[in-house]
């Protein structure tokens, strides 16, 4: 059909033969439609269709795709048989193509839930049907059968897998092959570049390893390529310029890259759940919290990829991804029709300066799972895995690093862990946990790139028999010439982690499995904390990078640096002059900034008192602070202007409370109260007081002279010859 209209635009010489050459096309485009759509459901091929869930794969837009584009092309053939007319093929592409780029395979974010590979193989079908017919309609939305329907182009989930491809490209410019994916699968974007008048979809066809991509296993589009794309308009110099890092709950992939480079540091993590994992059907992997790593210019750790359909059962399962196995078991894998498996949620997450983070819920084998990525300084890794079951079983975590078996690259087992040589670019990999850990190393099966044939490489094993597991790792890409890692484990009987040092930069990340406060020795420093997971950078005495999840307190040495008023998810990250980060719940932290911040953004600055701003945050808030960071506080050297004797009693209260202090010296008293929100309940007072012992009463009420809610609030108390002070105090009705 396709041939057949190129030929036909081009003023071919048919030599008399062109009325037999429609008619054969519009016979086979006939007999497809009965065998599959309009014969009886109880028959042959129309039975196997609907069985195999044909509509709702691949195949099923590929049907669709070329019946809308026969239905083009012979858009003037006339004929009384209803399978025979271009009106009926238009009518069932469009209807099915709405279906299946809405419910069956692709969602909001983009994501074609069977995977990169068949994304670009489907597309070598649909992307010259959806060009052609919305030329053939002038972009305009018509009726098919009933339903009025805009052009493919114009469907915003078709849109959305244009910039799906490009948050998920690994840095050489491929796609992840995560599911049933040959190594590398690169897409179509070009094609797309001028009827969007987006560059970045040219950058995106030209500025990789392969670049001007046209095939598709054994499909090719490099006629309609030609045809479509503009490289003089559409030069493909444009990066995009949404965040390098890319958290896709919905889409089901977790991706932390440092830049748009060929270089960078990138790795992405799958957690498909929903349509996401379901409409994968056969192609579907279970691979619940696995992940690839791409940096410095080289695969490090990998999916293992497809094969061929023949071979893909050496590399389909649970084992053949990095992930954690229960018994030597993960989730099922999937059947010939269906996904089979189970959902994987991306929960918390957050994209600062220095630290980026996601955590992935899971369930298979009657085991929770809890896995949390943290992306570090654009340059490393860690993983905290919590596994919680009914009873005790041996928890294997899996490592599929480019290393060993055929690759050509090199690997070796150490005492804490493993290294992956690729091409000058080293993969460390420490890992840690509160059991004891049986480290070994096999061999096992990937695609790479050779059709048919598989490939081997080495797996690094580490496995411990528990009822609740807790495994600490970090996973660090450095240059072979790159100074040695030096790595320290770090157990208790509720805790574990390790820090490391390579140059200037030392860093510890723990695994807490109590809710107690927890100390730890970081190279000379005391650390103290009550969080789930820790982790601390630093190149000089002040921490540049803290994590806390799940938690409330920090202390680094004699300073209290951090402290929540709830339990909380909380990424600091200490500049020259100024500090980022993210909080996840509504609360008020106190930090200990020892110099007072010039401004605060994504949160209200309630007070700064000796050394400590406090804050309040909404929801889920990304911050600045502008302050120079210190450790030290300067105490006002004149004893007479702080010493207050101050008094907040009773606290809690019911009714009234009562704010005492004496003043050494007359001078100004504000006092202002403020809910956790940092938003003000109303002033107390604002007036001169004389030297002696003074109180003032708050009743409970706002400016409004209401009753405020039960709840925690708090005084900003302003000596305008001293300081300014702090204190909380509770209603209780």
């Amino acid at each position: 059909c396709i041939a057949y209209d190129f030929l036909k635009g081009n003023d071919y010489n048919f030599a008399g033969v062109e009325a037999t050459v429609r008619a054969k096309i519009q016979d086979i485009a006939a007999e497809m439609y009965y065998d599959l759509v309009s014969s009886s459901p109880w028959s042959g091929l129309h039975l196997m269709w609907q069985v195999g869930f044909g509509e709702q794969i691949n195949y099923g837009v590929k049907f669709a795709s070329a019946l809308g584009m026969c239905a083009i092309v012979l858009n003037t053939e006339t004929t009384s048989d209803t399978d025979k007319q271009p009106q009926t093929w238009i009518d069932y592409a469009m209807q099915k193509t709405d279906l299946q780029f809405n419910d069956w395979l692709v969602n909001e974010q983009g994501m074609w839930a069977e995977g990169p590979h068949y994304l670009t193989f489907t597309a070598s079908s649909f992307l010259p049907f959806a060009l052609s017919h919305n030329n053939f309609v002038n972009g305009q939305s018509e009726d098919y059968g009933g339903e009025f329907l805009p052009p493919l182009t114009q469907n915003a989930n078709f849109q959305a897998i244009t910039e799906w491809g490009i948050k998920i490209r690994q840095p050489n410019g491929a796609r992840p092959n995560f599911d049933d994916s040959f190594l590398n699968p690169f897409f179509f974007n070009g094609m797309l570049a001028p009827i969007y008048t987006n560059d970045v979809l040219a950058w995106d066809f030209v500025d990789s390893s392969e670049p001007y991509f046209v095939g598709a296993t054994s499909d090719n589009i490099n006629v309609e390529m030609i045809c479509t794309f503009d490289d003089t308009a559409f030069p493909g110099t444009t990066p995009p310029d949404f965040p390098p890092t890319q958290i896709m709950p919905d889409a089901g992939q977790a991706v932390f890259r440092s830049d748009w480079g060929e270089d960078a540091v990138y790795m992405c993590a799958l957690a498909e759940n929903g349509q996401a994992r379901e409409g994968g059907h056969t192609h579907e992997h279970p691979d619940n919290g696995s992940f690839i790593i791409y940096a410095l210019g080289e695969l490090l750790a990998m999916d293992s990829g497809y094969i061929s359909w023949d071979k893909r059962d050496s590399v389909r399962y649970a084992k053949n991804h990095s992930m954690i196995l229960v018994d030597g078991e993960g989730p099922p894998a999937a059947t010939l029709t269906t996904a089979e498996g189970t959902d994987a949620i991306i929960s918390a997450n957050y994209d600062t300066d220095g630290l980026d983070y996601a955590q992935i819920l899971t369930n298979y084998q009657d085991t929770d799972f809890s896995r949390m990525f943290t992306f570090i300084n654009d340059s490393y890794f860690t993983i905290t895995d919590m596994i919680s079951s009914s009873s005790t079983h041996d928890y294997s975590f899996l490592l599929h690093g480019n290393g060993g078996g055929s690759t050509g690259n090199s690997f070796s087992l150490g005492t804490n862990g493993s290294v992956y040589s690729v091409n000058d670019v080293d993969l460390n990999f420490f890992i840690n946990s509160v059991h004891p850990i049986i480290l070994d190393n096999y061999d096992d099966y990937h695609d790479d790139g050779t059709y048919d044939v598989p490939a081997t490489h080495t797996v690094t094993i580490a496995q411990v028999n528990a009822q609740y597991g807790l495994f600490t790792s970090f996973l660090i890409p450095t240059l072979a010439t790159t100074e040695d890692i030096t790595y320290t484990p770090i157990s208790t009987d509720s805790t574990c982690g390790g820090m490391i040092e390579m140059g200037s930069e030392q860093a510890i990340h723990m695994g807490n499995g109590s809710n107690s406060l927890q100390t730890v020795n970081f190279f000379g420093t005391s650390l103290g904390y009550d969080s789930m997971v820790l982790h601390v950078a630093r190149t000089d005495d002040i921490p540049r990078n803290i994590q806390l999840t799940y938690g409330q307190t920090f202390n680094y040495g004699s300073t209290p640096l951090i402290y929540s008023d709830v339990d909380n998810i909380i990424a600091l990250n200490i500049g020259a002059t100024s500090a980022d980060g993210y909080v996840d719940e509504a609360c008020t932290i106190e930090f200990f900034t020892g110099n007072e911040p010039s401004a605060v953004t994504g949160g209200t600055l309630i007070g700064f008192s000796q050394g400590v701003s406090t804050i309040s945050f909404d929801y889920s808030s990304n911050f600045t602070i502008d302050v120079v960071w210190s450790l030290d506080y300067a105490v006002n050297p004149d004893p007479t202007q702080n010493n207050y004797d101050l008094s907040i009693f009773p606290n809690p209260f019911n009714q009234t409370n009562e704010i005492s202090f004496t003043l050494a010296v007359p001078q100004n008293v504000k006092i202002e109260v403020f809910n956790l929100k940092g938003q003000k309940v109303t002033v107390l007072t604002n007036e001169d007081y004389g030297i002696g012992s003074h109180s003032v009463i708050w009743d409970g009420k706002n400016q409004s002279g209401k009753k405020v809610a039960n709840g925690t609030y708090l005084y900003k108390i302003y000596f305008d010859k001293g300081d300014t002070i702090l204190r909380k105090v509770n209603i209780l009705k």
